[in-house]
C-alpha cells in the first residue's frame, strides 16, 4: 500500500468517459465508463462522443458521482472513501502530490474540521462536501449501508477506518 498502476490487474476503475484517458489505458484490471447527467444536459454531448450511455445523477462533482453508481449499481454493504476531505491545512498543499496557487486563491472559508484542526476550503469543495453529507445521510444511512473514510479529519463526518490496516488483515477473494 498504496498500489501503483501494475498491481491494479485484480481492481475495477470506475470512471466518467471525460476523466483522464491516461488512467483506463494504463489501468490493468476491468474499466468501466459512466456519463454524468446533469440539469445542462451533460449527458446530451458524452454520451454520443463517448457511445456511454450508462448514466449516474449528477452528484456535484465527479468524486461524488462515483459513489452515487456504486450505490445505485453496484448496492456494496460498505463503502471506504479515500480524498474526500474537502480542505487543506493552511500550510498544506492544495492536492496531493503538488503545491498548487490555488491553496491561496481558492481560500474562501476558514474552518475546523471533524478532528478539530484548523483548515482552509473553497466555496466548491464546501457546496460539494455538503452536498455528499446530505447524500450520505439521506441515501446510504437509512438504507442500513456502512461507510467510512481513510483519512482523518475533513468536512464529512464519517467514521474513520485505517484501511492500511483493513487490508493487511484482509483476505482477497477474486473470481479466478
Amino acid at each position: 500500500f498504496p498500489v501503483t498502476i501494475d498491481q491494479t490487474q485484480d481492481i475495477c476503475l470506475m470512471t466518467n468517459v471525460t476523466a483522464n484517458p491516461v488512467w483506463a489505458e494504463n489501468w490493468k484490471g476491468k474499466v468501466f465508463y459512466f456519463v454524468n447527467q446533469d440539469n445542462i444536459k451533460t449527458e446530451e454531448i458524452f454520451a454520443p462522443i463517448s457511445g456511454c450511455n450508462e448514466f449516474v445523477k449528477a452528484s456535484s462533482n465527479v468524486g461524488n458521482s462515483i459513489l452515487v453508481y456504486a450505490t445505485t449499481y453496484l448496492l456494496y454493504d460498505e463503502y471506504y472513501l479515500a480524498g474526500y476531505d474537502s480542505c487543506w491545512r493552511i500550510n498544506d498543499n492544495y492536492y496531493c502530490g503538488e503545491d498548487s496557487d490555488k491553496r491561496w486563491y481558492m481560500n474562501h472559508h476558514q474552518m475546523i474540521d471533524t478532528e478539530g484542526e484548523f483548515v482552509c476550503t473553497s466555496q466548491n469543495l464546501l457546496f460539494t462536501a455538503r452536498w455528499l453529507s446530505d447524500f450520505i445521510n439521506v441515501i446510504i444511512v437509512p438504507n442500513k449501508k456502512k461507510i467510512y473514510k481513510c483519512y482523518k479529519g475533513g468536512l464529512i463526518n464519517i467514521p474513520y477506518r485505517n484501511i492500511k490496516k483493513i487490508l493487511k488483515t484482509s483476505v482477497i477473494v477474486t473470481g479466478k
